[in-house]
């Protein structure tokens, strides 16, 4: 493998700044390449992927371009999904990419669990969070807030009235 020998000088630094040029396929099937992306680059570890991941997914977001997911056959089992967590946003994605009707009941005022509550701002902006929630809900996830199962509705009633439930109950409150 040839690499340029701009950059291969550049890689005997132990921390340098790449540049880097990514290509995009476009809905209509063109390839458009985004350059002058710098990403960092450390040559213990490699290049810093989740920094080149996060510089796509916010350019998308950015530019409104969403993956296009092919036609849903819908399916009349229901399912709840207890808590809006990491464990519980995939789940409830998953399953309503598979057509199931899909019911998030959440305890707290906002959905996202350890993405609202746990990580700081300067990590993962609640922006984002929000956005991935509103995707969620754009294939039919329904999300409930302020909801605690057990107080308001109980769980043999959750299971008169849906198919399956999945208990995504979150990291909670750290006991001291």
């Amino acid at each position: 493998m040839n690499l340029d020998p701009n950059i291969l000088a550049q890689l005997k630094e132990p921390e340098r700044v790449l540049m880097v040029s990514i290509p995009v396929k476009m809905d209509n099937g063109a390839v458009k390449v985004f350059t002058g992306f710098r990403a960092q680059y450390n040559t213990a570890r490699g290049p810093a992927i989740g920094r080149l991941e996060r510089f796509v997914a916010d350019w998308a977001r950015e530019n409104n371009i969403h993956g296009k997911l092919p036609e849903i056959k819908r399916k009349s089992q229901k399912v709840a999904v207890v808590g809006s967590c990491p464990a519980g946003l995939t789940c409830a994605a998953d399953l309503a990419k598979l057509g199931y009707d899909i019911t998030i009941f959440e305890a707290l005022h906002k959905p996202g669990g350890v993405l609202v509550y746990g990580i700081p701002e300067f990590r993962l902006p609640k922006s984002i969070v929000k956005y991935e929630i509103n995707e969620i809900e754009k294939i039919g996830v329904k999300v409930i807030t302020n909801f605690v199962i057990g107080a308001i509705l109980s769980v043999d009633k959750l299971a008169q009235d849906f198919d399956a439930i999945f208990l995504a109950n979150g990291a909670g409150p750290p006991v001291l």
